[in-house]
């Protein structure tokens, strides 16, 4: 089977209409079992009037979601499609920011693709103001409206299997290093170091589950981790003693490696780390490369597109998307700091 063949299925080329249906299936099968991503057709289509796409993002300084509007702006063009990107800001109190949210969506759209709607100050003001927007997709899903059409992040996944990967290796006090537990993405990376270590027969310790809000501290990513990691290596690294720590985002995972380094404790040798994110930038700015999860980023976004386009072109209705959300697996991706 050739290259040509195989990149002709995953992107749905005219020239999948040569390839055997049996074919097809089993390079769709491994493509999955190995986290490619897979473009659904938009051949053969007609020009839209409409075509351009509004982007609202939670303003904050998350690489992640930078990432997601770099590809989502990537593949959108490929189609016709333009985009105009809207930050909210969900983390300060204002009165206004609704009548904001309003005057975002006064414009004229051909669809909105939300990618982030959640805060502990207003965890639903988005969602309910897009609760009756004709085309609305959402990265997540949102609260305070039942069912929407989604694309759901399996953020445990990942770290499920770094748990294995570590345990095979011999690691047995395996600890997690993590913001909160208060959101979404922090349950779910927690709920998957609870599966890894439990499914291998292991307690899941209290002790070795590091939460900065325990102490009365927060560094999303992004901010400043001055005090986060020196009270994280007083607490877990040389109190605790673990063998692996998988930090809540590869700037912890590279800061955890930089103080590892300087209290003369080698990685990956008595202690490995993981990050996550798989920023490339912070990666491999460390010695060792930093292992990390990534979150499925062009998988994400391929299943974004085919929902928004599907609404905007009337291949499916909303109601049609919203019965059946979409399933985005994070995974790991071992380097030499494990």
């Amino acid at each position: 089977m050739t290259q040509g063949i195989v990149s002709a299925v995953l992107r749905n080329s005219p020239a999948c209409d040569r390839i055997s249906d049996e074919t097809r299936r089993r390079i769709l099968e491994t493509a999955r079992r190995y986290h490619y991503p897979i473009y659904h057709s938009f051949r053969d289509k007609k020009r839209l009037k409409n075509n351009i796409i509004g982007i609202i993002i939670k303003k904050e300084q998350s690489q992640f979601y930078q990432d997601l509007i770099f590809l989502l702006n990537e593949e959108l063009e490929k189609i016709s499609y333009r985009t105009i990107i809207s930050r909210v800001d969900l983390e300060v109190p204002d009165p206004e920011l609704g009548n904001f949210i309003d005057r975002i969506l006064n414009y004229n759209y051909a669809g909105v693709i939300c990618i982030g709607h959640y805060s502990p100050r207003f965890p639903d003001l988005v969602p309910k103001k897009l609760e009756f927007y004709h085309n609305a997709v959402f990265l997540n899903m949102p609260r305070g409206i039942g069912e929407a059409p989604c694309v759901r992040i399996d953020y445990g996944a990942g770290v499920r299997e770094a748990v294995n990967y570590l345990i095979k290796k011999g690691r047995k006090r395996i600890a997690l290093c993590i913001n909160d537990i208060s959101c979404d993405a922090t349950k779910g990376r927690f709920a998957g170091y609870c599966a890894g270590i439990t499914e291998n027969g292991l307690p899941v310790l209290p002790e070795l589950c590091w939460c900065a809000e325990d102490y009365g501290m927060c560094a999303w990513e992004g901010d400043a981790l001055d005090n986060i990691l020196p009270q994280a290596m007083r607490a877990l690294v040389l109190e605790q003693k673990p063998d692996a720590i998988i930090a809540g985002n590869d700037l912890w995972g590279v800061g955890l490696i930089h103080q590892l380094h300087r209290h003369r404790i080698k990685v990956p040798q008595e202690i490995a780390v993981v990050g996550y994110g798989d920023f490339h930038y912070c990666c491999w700015s460390c010695t060792p490369q930093l292992a990390s999860i990534n979150h499925g980023n062009k998988q994400i976004v391929a299943e974004l597109i085919r929902m928004i386009d599907d609404l905007i072109r009337g291949q499916r209705t909303r109601d049609e998307i919203s019965a059946s959300p979409v399933d985005v697996k994070s995974f790991f991706l071992p380097r030499m700091s494990v």
